[in-house]
């Protein structure tokens, strides 16, 4: 089923491609394709310009269709649909994009896809396009009282059963109120903002955090408020990325990513009912500090989990001789140690795999570790392939939250630290010892500084129950608060990839 991304206008004073980032993240795709329609400009250069611009490092292709400059047979115009991921309609005059729309018979393709899994987007006329109508801002006229009205509502396609108003926040567009005060729903959108439509659900992204999305039915207004978002360790198609989207592919939410430069920021930029989703550990190179820390130093709980296969590549546009130096990622480097070793080059790490890749674009002379579905984006001049010192390299990520006031058991696994509370002989078999006498399993245990000062160390463990011994698990929480030598701090109950 098609989804329906409806932008109410861009403000070109917020240097924000928010929105965008988002729209890419919807398609599920490392390089989706767009197929762009100026149409409502006149196939204006500077708004083709302007869109590919918002569009940088944002990994899309683009194919302009102008339908002013050029005849197209409605079999190209099908095809061109047909290998398009998101099929976008920029802003202007409403009057001219519909007419044009239909005098080239794509508003037959419009509803010929209208079922499948492509996601058409709009802003401002492009957005009034696919519903019943809108108000139009690129109309002055008077009524027959000499009144002046700088908007009116124009008739769009009727492919969605609702009404729009975009750049609401303008003066006197609250007229538009009054013209849907008989309709069952209405939006309306403020610049910076956008809804997506997609099979009776809604959702709401805001670029501007002080403008608004607001719904009528039958003249009843109320705001609509955006859902959580999901934070990573950005930019876009680290595999972090790849990870958020496959979580929420795999649960089928429409939730906005928001791309961060590190991990601890990832964490740190939590919101009520945020999640972060974040590496925790790597099949060669073991647990992240970075990570195990901020579980350590936050109210945080572990709401799922999940492993992702890895593979790198080195890529160059200089023969492997003449390269100088290379970025890496500071976990890559550690899964590609050998190789590394043995290109003897000196070496530069990077917070992020596109980061190391954005850097060898701008320096030709030096090589990256990228990974290997980012192999198609350019064309290098060398490229070595499956880098790793091990083809079965996995990472596994955790979905986090701020923690709630009490844990559920939402799953079949378990993470805690396990904190010392004194200095003493025998602390470490004290912790370990309530596991062994409730028969409680610990599969994985890692020590981890405190940074308190030297020999100070909390441990990082994991075990997996049953609903035989639940109650074992209860117990060992309940004695832990007799023992005066350490505590436990739970990080969740939450099940894992594979237990559904």
């Amino acid at each position: 089923m098609s989804k329906y991304f409806l932008i109410g206008g861009k403000d070109d004073d917020l240097k924000s491609n928010y929105i965008e980032q988002v729209l890419i993240s919807l398609t599920r795709k490392v390089n989706p394709k767009i197929l762009f329609f100026p149409t409502a400009n006149k196939d204006s250069i500077k708004t083709i310009e302007h869109f590919k611009r918002t569009f940088d490092n944002l990994w899309a292709n683009i194919e302009v269709v102008s339908l002013f400059e050029k005849d197209y047979d409605i079999n190209e115009l099908d095809r061109l649909f047909y290998n398009s991921d998101i099929i976008y309609f920029a802003g202007g005059n409403t009057d001219v994009l519909v007419q044009k729309v239909k005098e080239s018979n794509i508003d037959k393709l419009l509803l010929k896809y209208k079922d499948s899994n492509k996601i058409f987007a709009g802003i401002s006329a492009g957005a009034i396009l696919f519903t019943n109508s809108g108000m139009g801002d690129s109309y002055s006229y008077q009524d027959g009282n000499g009144k002046v009205y700088n908007y009116k509502m124009i008739e769009g396609l009727h492919i969605l059963d609702t009404y729009i108003c975009p750049h609401y926040q303008k003066n006197d567009l609250y007229v538009y109120n009054d013209e849907v005060s008989d309709k069952k729903l209405a939006f309306a959108l403020e610049d910076d903002t956008a809804i997506l439509l997609d099979n009776g659900n809604i959702n709401i992204y805001k670029a501007n955090k002080k403008h608004s999305v607001y719904q009528f039915n039958y003249g009843l207004m109320k705001p609509l408020y955006e859902d959580y978002n999901v934070h990573v360790l950005g930019p876009i198609n680290t595999y972090s990325y790849l990870a958020s989207l496959h979580y929420l592919d795999k649960f089928n939410l429409n939730n906005s990513i928001i791309e961060h430069s590190t991990i601890r920021k990832t964490v740190m930029s939590l919101k009520e009912n945020d999640i972060a989703i974040v590496p925790l550990e790597n099949s060669l190179d073991g647990f992240l500090g970075e990570t195990l820390d901020l579980l350590f130093e936050n109210n945080l709980e572990i709401i799922y989990d999940f492993s992702m296969r890895i593979s790198f590549s080195l890529v160059s546009f200089n023969d492997i001789n003449e390269i100088k130096k290379v970025y890496v990622q500071f976990k890559a480097k550690g899964q590609c140690l050998n190789y590394l070793e043995n290109l003897n080059k000196p070496l530069i790490e990077t917070d992020s795999n596109i980061e190391s890749l954005n850097l060898a674009l701008l320096n030709k002379e030096n090589a990256a570790i990228v990974p290997n579905h980012m192999l198609n984006a350019y064309e290098f001049n060398n490229v070595v392939k499956d880098v790793c010192d091990k083809t079965n390299n996995y990472t596994r990520f955790v979905v986090l939250r701020k923690r709630k006031e009490t844990l559920k058991l939402n799953g079949l696994n378990s993470s805690i630290l396990l904190i010392p509370t004194c200095d003493k002989s025998g602390v470490l078999y004290n912790m370990l010892k309530i596991f062994n006498d409730y028969n409680i399993n610990l599969n994985a245990i890692m020590s981890r500084p405190t940074k308190e000062g030297l020999g100070k160390y909390y441990f990082y463990a994991e075990f997996r129950y049953s609903e035989d011994n639940v109650g074992n698990i209860l117990n060992v929480f309940e004695e832990k608060n007799l023992k005066n030598d350490f505590k436990i701090k739970q990080l969740g109950f939450y099940s894992r990839e594979g237990d559904e």
